[in-house]
C-alpha cells in the first residue's frame, strides 16, 4: 500500500513540474536568451578592453645554462591600443614579470592614408620609451608598418623607435650575452609582397637575413606564422610570430574562423607549435584591424621562459 502511494506521489511531483516548465516556458526562454548576451557581452568584454597574460616555457640542450630562466616578453599587434592613458596597465603587467627581454612583433600601429596625429605620435612615443626602460627592446615591423613606409617617407616609427632606444632588428642578428655564454637574435622584415600576393607559397628567409653560428640557440622574429616552414629550414629553433589576431573569432574545438587575409581557419593562428627541435610562439595579439572585433580571443601579452637542458 506504501508503495503505491509513494508511486502516486512521485507521479504527481513529475506532473507538477511538468507543468511548471509549461506555464513558464516564455519566462525561461527570457531567461536563457538574457544569459546568452551576458555570456557574449563577457566575452566582447575580455576580448576587446582587456588583455590575459600568457606564458610559455621552451626548453632545448641548445640554450645554455646561463639562460635558463630568461624571460621574453613578447607584444604583438597592439594597432595602437594601449589600453588607455599610455599603457600604463599593459607597462605595469610587463614590469612585474622583470623580462630579461622585451620584442614588439610587427602591427605595433595601423596602416592609415594619414600619418598619426601628434598627439597620438607622442603617446606612442612615451609608451615605447617606458617598455625600454623596463629591459633591452627589440622591434620588427609587420605588414601595417611595411603599408605606411611606403605611404610616408621618412617613416615616423623610425624616429619614435631611435628616441625610445629600441632596437630595430629588421633583416638583422645580434648575440645575446648572459654569464659568458650566447644565443642569437634576428628579425625578419621580409616584404609587404608577402602578404599582398596569397599566391606566394614560399618565403626565401635566407636572402633576407644571414644565420648566426648553427651550434647556438637561435630566436627569430617573424611577424607572419604562415611561412613557419621556411624559419625551420633556415635555423629558428625558437619563432616568435603574431599576424593572425588569434583568427578574430575562435570557436569550440575549430580554433580560430579568420586571419587578416580573410582565409579561413588559419592553420597558425594561436599558441604553441612544436616541431623538435623547433618551436613556434603565435601570440593573439593586443589590438584589432580589419575585423573590428574579437569573439571568445582574450588580446594576450606574452612570456616565453627559457628552460636549458643543455651540459654547457
Amino acid at each position: 500500500m506504501k508503495e503505491r502511494e509513494g508511486q502516486k506521489r512521485g507521479s504527481r511531483e513529475r506532473f507538477d513540474w511538468l507543468a511548471f516548465l509549461d506555464k513558464n516556458k516564455k519566462r525561461i526562454k527570457i531567461f536563457f536568451l538574457v544569459l546568452i548576451i551576458l555570456l557574449l557581452a563577457r566575452s566582447f568584454y575580455r576580448s576587446n578592453l582587456s588583455f590575459q597574460e600568457k606564458e610559455y616555457t621552451v626548453t632545448s640542450p641548445d640554450i645554455p645554462n646561463s639562460f635558463n630562466g630568461f624571460t621574453i616578453c613578447q607584444i604583438s599587434d597592439l594597432h595602437g591600443h594601449l589600453f588607455g592613458g599610455q599603457g600604463e596597465k599593459l607597462l605595469e603587467a610587463v614590469e612585474e614579470k622583470k623580462p630579461d627581454i622585451i620584442v614588439l612583433t610587427g602591427d605595433i600601429i595601423s596602416i592609415s592614408v594619414n600619418e598619426p596625429a601628434k598627439e597620438e605620435k607622442e603617446r606612442l612615443g612615451h609608451f615605447l620609451k617606458a617598455l625600454s626602460n623596463i629591459a633591452q627592446t627589440f622591434f620588427i615591423p609587420g605588414n601595417h608598418e611595411l603599408g605606411m613606409e611606403e605611404v610616408f617617407s621618412p617613416f615616423f616609427l623610425s624616429d619614435l623607435l631611435k628616441k625610445a632606444g629600441i632596437t630595430d632588428l629588421s633583416n638583422r642578428t645580434l648575440p645575446l650575452l648572459r654569464g659568458g655564454k650566447k644565443i642569437y637574435i634576428s628579425g625578419l622584415k621580409e616584404g609587404r609582397y608577402f602578404y599582398l600576393n596569397s599566391a606566394v607559397q614560399t618565403l626565401p628567409v635566407h636572402e633576407f637575413l644571414e644565420r648566426g653560428r648553427d651550434e647556438d640557440f637561435h630566436i627569430l622574429l617573424a611577424h607572419n606564422p604562415f611561412y613557419w616552414t621556411e624559419y625551420k629550414t633556415w635555423g629558428a629553433d625558437l619563432t616568435l610570430s603574431g599576424h593572425v589576431h588569434g583568427g578574430g573569432i575562435r570557436l569550440p574545438l575549430i580554433g580560430g574562423v579568420f586571419s587578416p587575409e580573410v582565409a579561413f581557419f588559419p592553420k597558425y593562428d594561436l599558441g604553441l607549435y612544436e616541431d623538435s627541435p623547433y618551436t613556434m610562439v603565435v601570440s593573439a595579439g593586443l589590438g584589432n584591424s580589419g575585423l573590428p572585433f574579437r569573439l571568445f580571443n582574450p588580446e594576450e601579452l606574452v612570456f616565453v621562459h627559457l628552460e636549458s637542458k643543455s651540459i654547457k
